[in-house]
């Protein structure tokens, strides 16, 4: 596994490669000092893994064998050559091999990191993304939409009489039927949008949309769930659910996180109210629907 070059590694570990190099070079102790190459190489191996320590390892490897011969051409002085030899050997070998370990210990540990990243982002019960990504991507979206001035919207649905599923067939159920929900759902939207968790229904960036378009996804997502039979129990073991929709659009109808929120929660709201199974739309977003 290599990772990406970024600036800012590649500068600490060149400087770092450099500095080694000059104060051997400076200090007329290359064959005494040769051993200070395990910072770079070490550090190459934390940062780039294994690939990384072993090309900064041979580039090493090269410049401090030039530098050990310079100084001794330079000096004129008789050096045991083959107990020098077997010392540079023995010495390289253990930090060759050190720098891989440190590479493969970066790389487990970067994988490790990844699963929890992974395991922390997915909510257990529909396999979708947590509430909490759905904030932060929602944060960064807006970020984005104010940068490129690009538009977005946000979907946030609920199932309706869930409550009185729940009562009826059982958590285990409840959880079926909302695994089965999540996947009918991502199977409408691209794979660029987001579909998470949110509070007890869920929410949907459609990212670089406006309202007529989503309300078009919207739609799909409604008409695919009415259509859909669901598990029940023996006595009804096929059941019908349908779910409501508020929509709104950044930057159209909020100009922050909390007002686009605050406008898709009222939009739900209303299609709750109204007796569910269809789609409610911020006023402004509604104009331009309409239009």
């Amino acid at each position: 596994m290599i990772v990406p070059i970024r600036l800012r590694d590649f500068l600490i570990i060149s400087i770092s490669l450099c500095l080694v190099l000059v104060f051997l070079y400076f200090s007329k102790k290359a064959y005494l000092l040769w051993f200070l190459v395990f910072i770079p190489i070490f550090l190459a191996g934390w940062v780039w893994h294994r690939a990384g320590a072993f090309l900064v390892g041979v580039v090493t490897l090269v410049a401090t064998s030039t530098l050990i011969y310079m100084e001794i051409i330079s000096k004129s002085v008789e050096i045991d050559f083959p107990s020098l030899f077997l010392q540079l050997s023995l010495g390289f070998a253990l930090i060759f091999i050190g720098g891989l370990g440190v590479g493969k210990i970066s790389q487990v540990a970067d994988l490790e990191k990844e699963i929890i990243k992974q395991i922390t982002l997915k909510d257990k019960a529909t396999d979708l993304f947590t509430e909490k990504y759905f904030q932060l991507r929602l944060e960064d979206e807006i970020k984005r939409s104010e940068r490129f001035e690009i538009s977005f919207c946000l979907l946030l649905i609920s199932v309706d009489s869930l409550f009185d599923y729940r009562n009826t067939f059982g958590i285990f159920r409840t959880d079926i039927l909302l695994r089965k929900i999540a996947r009918l759902m991502e199977q409408c939207v691209r794979e660029i949008d987001i579909v998470a968790r949110h509070r007890d229904g869920f929410a949907i960036i459609l990212l670089r949309a406006k309202s007529h378009k989503a309300m078009e996804v919207a739609e799909r997502i409604r008409k695919t769930i009415e259509r859909t039979e669901f598990e029940g129990d023996e006595v009804d073991p096929q059941v019908k659910k349908t779910i409501s929709i508020g929509l709104a659009q950044y930057p159209k109808d909020a100009f922050d996180e909390n007002g686009l929120l605050i406008a898709s929660q009222k939009a739900l709201i209303e299609a709750i109210e109204k007796g569910g199974n269809q789609i409610a739309f911020c006023a402004r977003s509604l104009k331009e629907v309409r239009i």
